[in-house]
């Protein structure tokens, strides 16, 4: 059997990430005045990370893939905004902190959560 609390962790931050972002993109269109379509827009990354967790649940190779290839496409764009001088570094770090790293560290756990499955059925 997997490790469970690999599982469930990596169930927690991919929620809560998703949570998170949606909570802050709806929260942030909101106030800037934006009408349905730009709200929806500032929900995307929330809802993305959300439905790629819940992929997880049925899937975790798939869901994981999807969510370290989430985390890989933002940190690029956080690199190219740090390079380009369009973001000081420590704001590079924090956005990397907050908006990369919570899809790397669930999509890794759900990967390995099925690696491990995969290497228990096949004995």
């Amino acid at each position: 059997m997997p490790d469970l609390s690999k599982r469930k962790a990596a169930k927690i931050i991919g929620i809560g990430a998703g949570v998170f972002w949606v909570v802050l993109g709806l929260i942030l269109s909101l106030l800037a005045g934006e009408k349905f379509g730009g709200v929806l827009g500032g929900m995307l990354i929330g809802i993305f990370i959300l439905v790629s967790t819940l992929i997880a649940y049925r899937s975790e190779l798939v869901g994981g893939m999807l969510l370290l290839l989430e985390g890989l496409i933002s940190a690029g764009f956080i690199l190219m905004s740090f390079f380009s001088g369009k973001a000081l570094w420590w704001v590079a770090l924090i956005l990397f902190l907050i908006l990369s790293l919570p899809p790397l560290i669930s999509g890794y756990l759900f990967t390995q959560c099925w690696k491990e499955f995969k290497q228990q059925t096949d004995i």
